[in-house]
This record gives structure tokens, sequence and C-alpha cells, in this order.
């Protein structure tokens, strides 16, 4: 396997060692993206791919200083275009903490801006539950990937978030 360590600066989609022979940008030797068993299961588990060099890569993330290559997404990835606000916060809340949350993530929602949060236990599923109140759109950044729902006890939020056309990344 060829194990090249790309010395550009940033992104450069003219980079032969980063682009042109699917390797990703790394400080570290490099792996080969894509493998047939990976897109199969992908494709089993509903699972999409994006590249930084699709012209359908969401422009906000290529705003950021070093762009993620390979977008995972399930669901509606139209939503990463809406105005959206990020709604973060303790695993470990209160019952105020919960009320507040709730009631900003709720005006939030009910003006037509969509929920980014994390799918952690306290702040992140009370900002997603009341984006759901609200006939609201959500997207759940995934922190362990889009084949293992953690917590596990958030994976029926997960299943929602899909159901209700938001999106997981």
């Amino acid at each position: 396997m060829k194990t090249e360590i790309c010395s550009c600066k940033g992104l450069n989609t003219n980079c032969k060692k980063c682009f042109g022979s699917g390797y990703i940008q790394s400080n570290t030797p490099q792996k080969k993206v894509g493998k047939q068993s990976d897109k199969k299961q992908n494709k089993k588990n509903q699972i999409e791919i994006i590249s930084v060099l699709n012209e359908n890569y969401p422009t906000k993330l290529l705003a950021i200083k070093d762009p993620i290559l390979y977008l995972y997404y399930k669901g509606n990835i139209n939503l990463i275009y809406n105005t959206s606000i990020a709604v973060i916060g303790s695993r470990e809340i209160n019952l105020h903490e919960e009320l507040i949350t709730k009631e900003i993530s709720e005006k939030i929602s009910n003006k037509g801006i969509t929920i980014v949060s994390g799918l952690a236990n306290g702040t992140d599923t009370q900002a997603h539950l009341a984006s759901f109140k609200q006939k609201g759109k959500t997207i759940a950044v995934l922190a362990s990937g889009l084949n293992i729902i953690t917590p596990s006890n958030n994976r029926q939020l997960a299943k929602n978030i899909l159901i209700s056309g938001g999106l997981l990344v």
C-alpha cells in the first residue's frame, strides 16, 4: 500500500497526493478510502458520502480552515444549506437547564431555523426534542459515526430525526 505524507498547507485540489490517487491529506501515513466492503455496508445502511471536490459539497464547510474531505451523512443533506444555530451544553442538566434549552430551541425552530447539535444526553437531546415539538428541522452531528449511535438510549431519537426529514452527519 502506498503511504505518502502530503506536504500541502491547507486544501489544494490540484495536489495529486491528496486527490489524484484517492488518498486523503494527513500528517500520518494515509489510507485508501472507499474500500468495496465499506461501500456495500454504507449502501445497506443508507449512508451517503460527499467529497470536498463534489460541486454539491456544502459551502459552509468549505469556509472552515481544514474542510472535511469526505462527509458521511444520512438523511436530508439539503438541511445543511439552511440557516442554522448550534445548541450545545452539558450532558447532565438540571430541570431549570432543561426548560431553558427547550424554550430557546422551540423559539429557534418557530423561526424556521435549523437546530444543529450532537446526539448526547442532556442539552443535545432536549434541543432536538424541542425542534420536533415545533415541527422544525434538526441536524445531529455524531461523535461515533453513523453505524454506531451513542449513547444507545438515543437510537430512537436518531431514527426520529431521519423520519422527520432531519440529517445525521
